[in-house]
C-alpha cells in the first residue's frame, strides 16, 4: 500500500478558519485587529459535523465571516448556500450531516427561521435532494 499520499478518508476534517484562511481563530493573523471569530470559540457546537468548537457549523453563528458579510446579498440565512466551505461540509458529512435547525436548537433557538420557514434548509439538504442534485 502506498502511504506517500494522505488517505482522504482518514485526513482530519478542516474547520472553517482553516478552509477560509480568515485569520480570525485564536492567535490568527487578523484576530487582534478584527477579533476572534465566534466559530473558533463556540463550545456548544464542539463536535458538530466532526469539527472543533463551531468550526463545521459556522453558518449558524452570528459573528462569523459568512454572517457578517451576508455573502448571499441581503438575506443572512441564505449565506451558507453560496459558501464553498458549507458545500464542502455537506458533501463530506452526508448522510450524517447535522441539520441546520438542529444546530440552531443547540444554541437555544426553538424555531430559528420563523414559523413559515421552519426546516426549509433542512429540506434542501435532505439526502433525497442531495442525491438528486436539487439541494445545497
Amino acid at each position: 500500500m502506498d502511504t506517500s499520499q494522505p488517505n482522504p478518508l482518514t485526513r482530519p476534517k478542516r474547520n472553517c478558519w482553516e478552509f477560509m484562511a480568515c485569520g480570525r481563530e485564536p492567535g490568527g493573523d487578523r484576530a487582534a485587529t478584527e477579533g476572534v471569530c465566534r466559530a473558533a470559540t463556540e463550545r456548544l457546537l464542539d463536535g458538530v459535523n466532526g469539527g472543533s468548537r463551531g468550526g463545521r457549523a459556522c453558518w449558524a453563528l452570528v459573528g462569523t465571516f459568512a454572517m457578517d458579510r451576508h455573502m448571499c446579498g441581503n438575506s443572512p440565512e441564505l449565506a451558507c448556500i453560496y459558501c464553498d466551505f458549507f458545500r464542502s461540509v455537506v458533501r463530506e458529512e452526508m448522510p450524517d450531516l447535522e441539520m441546520p435547525s438542529e444546530i440552531l436548537k443547540r444554541l437555544g433557538y426553538a424555531n430559528p427561521f420563523g414559523p413559515s420557514s421552519e426546516g426549509w434548509l433542512d429540506n434542501e439538504l435532505s439526502p433525497a435532494n442531495a442525491r438528486s442534485g436539487n439541494g445545497g
